[in-house]
């Protein structure tokens, strides 16, 4: 559970985030609360700690809030990723700070900031550096199977750029017989998967269950079933 933030850029980006938070609201202010910054090196993934929880639910520091913010830049500061709405803050030039969203202390600049909506979702990820226009994608795993003879073809997307998945998946034919295992595939650099997956007995008609799981971030998981 939580929302993992992805580097997919060729350099190490600091990030900012602004979530929800009833408490710095005060008479007349704004209920939100800006917290940075985090260090991603290219090619990893991390679960910030504000977000080490489920996204739908108010836990220790998350206000379970479906919305949140984010902005990023590079380490050699040549580099930005914001968006192009009106979620305007001011946010310090590199110094730590957890701070309500009208407090100004040590902020020297404005920066738009990029929306992400959970949408009811538990898990989340987040990638920095993607080929679009604020180069922010936010998204959930998921997966779809192409049943055919002696094997399926998997696709996936919503993973680590940084991992493998284990794929685990269970057979049974319409006779009842089962055919379960595991299968490993590795995540392109922008956290897709794809692959044909050998099944010995797969002849069909049956009922074929596959579960996708990030290994290194076992909460990126996604599940299908087909009958066939």
């Amino acid at each position: 559970m939580g929302l993992y933030v992805d580097n997919i850029a060729a350099e190490t980006v600091n990030v900012c985030f602004v979530i929800y938070d009833p408490s710095c609201g005060g008479v007349g202010g704004q209920p939100w609360r800006k917290v940075a910054w985090y260090v991603i090196t290219p090619g990893s993934t991390i679960l910030p700690d504000i977000f080490n929880a489920d996204l739908n639910k108010t836990s220790a520091g998350y206000s379970g809030n479906r919305y949140a913010y984010l902005y990023a830049y590079t380490a050699s500061d040549d580099k930005e990723w914001q968006g192009t709405g009106n979620a305007w803050v001011e946010v310090s030039g590199g110094v730590h700070f957890n701070q309500c969203i009208e407090d100004e202390a040590n902020c020297v600049k404005w920066v738009d900031f990029e929306g992400m909506d959970f949408a009811g979702q538990a898990t989340d990820i987040v990638y920095i550096g993607w080929p679009s226009a604020s180069g922010i994608f936010t998204t959930t795993p998921a997966i779809s199977v192409d049943p055919g003879e002696g094997e399926f073809y998997l696709s996936g997307s919503g993973f680590s750029s940084d991992s493998t998945v284990s794929i685990l998946y269970t057979y049974t034919d319409d006779n009842g017989d089962l055919t379960q295992a595991t299968y490993q595939a590795g995540t392109s650099g922008y956290g897709n998967v794809a692959d044909t997956v050998p099944v010995s007995t797969l002849l069909g008609p049956g009922t074929l269950e596959v579960q996708v799981t990030d290994e290194n971030h076992p909460a990126l998981s996604a599940t299908t079933t087909v009958t066939f």
